[in-house]
């Protein structure tokens, strides 16, 4: 075997089992570290950028609140992007980036340009770059893969300094997920959501009933719906109420246990009187022709859900994007047509439920609130178009700080920028942000560029339809990152990772 396969192949295989033979669960993050070094990434510095205690544990609620704190170098950086980002050129943020190899926000903005530009290679590798980054800057202290003392490990989302760790596990978690490595998404799930349960900023928990469906994982589904949801509410959302009861169908395919198939049945009724719109939106996504007598139903028909709360629409149409393949599978159709028929012949058994709920949902999702907005805008699907209400339209949305809470907590304010008329200043810097948000292209420089005649510029691929060349700043962007790794070789992940123990667990 060792002559085969090497020695150390070999001694990893005995080590992964335990003393009695049997083999253990595998570990999918190592040494307290969610990526590993590439070869391709240049030299690893500190760059200012550090992790405290902010509170102590606290003995009742076994609680350590951790923050990231900004170094004064770190703070002058960060000043720079903030007006490299304004300056509507991304040449500014690249050229921050040259200099300081491991800035986190500038990493994630050229992330997101990469993404636009549909180069997701580029873009996740940008964000596992910033990940690598914050995951060295983490306190001694802060073992999320070995907790064995059961405490809980608290992130402040209000903290600005805070934002950019759950703003790129987010995007890993979407562009793990993206390679199928679904149990890796469910797990950085828990990690997310364990920094802050109680606000949850950032929206995870509309991820979780995903991956746990995706990577089989239902009994894990189940316990944690029935552990969260009183404090949760998780029966409120359409999401984690269909696949609750798609987790207990799928465990009785798997055990025909009959108390699973009542439990599913339970929950896929309720989950059809509370978010009847739901129905017709999944099947014609899943492109099956609805019954008459269920297309003309007053709880299901398309013309009792036409005012339907955004709040709910966002919700549903997230999940019938994301779970429409789960429900093309034929034993779940057959399953889901027989209780819409159920539900139409026990109508008025159902009646009184169906309008508390439906009194319910209008008056609960009345309004949108801010960790689903930005959840839309981080997960970018093309399929949920999102419309921000003025109170946040009329202000510049960024992915690296996307709807900033209004109780931030700033702990060192940007130094004002003189203008020499600022009024005049903020109303071209909101006309610039107007244009960016219409076009992702558009630059400011090009306004003072020498005109040509009407019919030039207005023709296809005329100057006015120009602007700003992606092509060459991605192009730029990739010869900017070979020349890093010239200057600056790559580190061996051992010289990070050689005080950290090996047999750390995720919990």
């Amino acid at each position: 075997m060792i002559r085969m396969f090497g020695a150390k192949i070999v001694q990893g295989e005995r080590n992964s089992q335990n003393p009695r033979g049997g083999r253990r669960q595998m570990n999918r993050f190592k040494n307290n570290a969610i990526v590993n070094m590439k070869s391709t990434w240049p030299q690893f510095t500190k760059e200012g950028l550090s992790m405290k205690i902010l509170k102590e544990n606290d003995s009742l609620s076994k609680t350590i609140e951790f923050t990231f704190e900004h170094s004064k170098e770190y703070q002058q950086v960060q000043f720079r992007f903030l007006d490299a980002v304004e300056s509507l050129d991304h040449n500014n943020i690249m050229n921050i980036l040259q200099l300081n190899r491991y800035h986190i926000d500038s990493l994630i903005q050229l992330s997101d340009i990469s993404r636009i530009h549909d180069d997701t290679q580029m873009a996740a590798d940008l964000i596992e770059r910033a990940l690598f980054a914050l995951q060295n800057s983490f306190h001694p202290s802060f073992k999320f893969t070995s907790n064995s003392a059961g405490l809980i490990y608290k992130i402040d989302y209000n903290r600005v300094e805070n934002r950019g760790l759950f703003i790129c596990l987010f995007k890993q978690i979407l562009y793990i997920g993206g390679k199928a490595c679904y149990r890796t998404s469910l797990e950085l799930c828990k990690f997310l959501l364990s920094l802050d349960i109680q606000s949850d900023p950032l929206g995870v928990i509309l991820l979780i009933d995903f991956y746990a469906i995706r990577s089989s994982q239902y009994e894990y589904l189940i316990e944690f719906y029935e552990a969260f949801n009183e404090l949760k509410h998780l029966n409120l959302m359409p999401n984690m109420l269909m696949s609750y009861a798609l987790a207990h169908f799928y465990l009785f395919n798997k055990s025909h246990n009959t108390d699973n198939l009542e439990k599913a049945n339970k929950a896929l009724i309720e989950a059809l009187l509370r978010f009847p719109g739901v129905l017709m939106i999944l099947l014609d996504k899943c492109s099956i022709m609805p019954d008459k007598e269920v297309e003309s139903h007053r709880f299901f028909a398309r013309t009792s859900h036409l005012r339907m709360p955004e709040g709910l629409k966002y919700l549903i149409n997230l999940y019938v994007t994301r779970m429409h393949h789960e429900w093309k599978i034929s034993e779940n159709l057959i399953w889901l047509e027989q209780t819409v028929k159920s539900i139409i012949a026990d109508e008025k058994k159902h009646e009184n439920f169906f309008n508390q709920c439906k009194n319910k949902t209008n008056s609960l999702f009345s309004k949108v609130p801010p960790n689903l907005y930005r959840h839309l805008i981080l997960s970018d699907l093309k399929e949920v178009a999102v419309h921000l209400p003025p109170e946040y339209a009329s202000t510049a949305t960024y992915t690296f700080d996307p709807i900033p809470p209004k109780n931030s907590i700033i702990s060192y304010t940007r130094p004002a920028r003189t203008e020499s008329n600022p009024a005049a200043a903020t109303s071209t810097e909101s006309l610039f942000t107007f244009f960016q948000s219409l076009l992702p292209s558009f630059n400011a420089q090009d306004l003072n560029r020498p005109q040509r005649n009407n019919d030039e510029n207005n023709a296809v691929g005329g100057e006015a339809n120009r602007g700003f060349d992606f092509n060459q700043m991605v192009e730029r962007l990739r010869e900017f990152l070979v020349n890093i790794e010239e200057n600056f070789p790559a580190t061996r992940q051992n010289d990070f990772d050689e005080n950290l123990n090996e047999d750390d667990d995720f919990d």
